[in-house]
C-alpha cells in the first residue's frame, strides 16, 4: 500500500461541497487491515479518521467499475491530487513529508499537458 493509493482511499474524507451529503466528508472503512497497514495510517495521522472492521458485509448493490484509460498527464495529475489529499488530511504530519512528490507531480501534468496539446 504506498501513498498513492493511500490518498486516493482517503480522498473521500476531504470536505468537497457539492458531494451527495452536503458538505460533510464520507465515511472510509477499511477491512482486514494487517498492523503494517494500520502503522502506515497512523503514522500520516490519518488512522483517527478511519473505521477498520475485521469483517465487512457486502454492499446491497455492487457493480465493478471500469477503469478509465489514462493518458500520463491524467496519471500524474491522480497521483498528485492523493498526495494532495494526505497533506490536507493532516497538514502536520504529511506537507514536508509530500511537499516536493506534489511539486515534482504538478511538473508532470505540465510536462504532459504542454506536449498533448503541442500535437493537436
Amino acid at each position: 500500500m504506498d501513498s498513492t493509493f493511500i490518498g486516493v482511499m482517503v480522498g473521500p474524507l476531504r470536505k468537497v461541497p457539492g458531494l451527495p451529503g452536503g458538505d460533510e466528508p464520507c465515511q472510509v472503512i477499511v477491512c482486514r487491515a494487517n498492523q503494517r497497514v494500520r502503522d502506515t495510517l497512523e503514522e500520516m495521522g490519518i488512522a483517527p479518521r478511519i473505521t477498520f472492521a475485521e469483517e465487512c458485509p457486502a454492499p446491497a448493490e455492487f457493480a465493478p467499475a471500469e477503469a478509465p484509460e489514462g493518458n500520463p498527464a491524467d496519471l500524474a495529475r491522480a497521483s498528485m491530487e492523493a498526495h494532495q489529499n494526505l497533506i490536507s488530511l493532516n497538514p502536520e504530519k504529511n506537507a514536508d513529508r509530500f511537499r516536493d512528490v506534489v511539486a515534482f507531480l504538478a511538473e508532470e501534468v505540465d510536462r504532459h499537458s504542454s506536449s498533448e496539446s503541442s500535437r493537436d
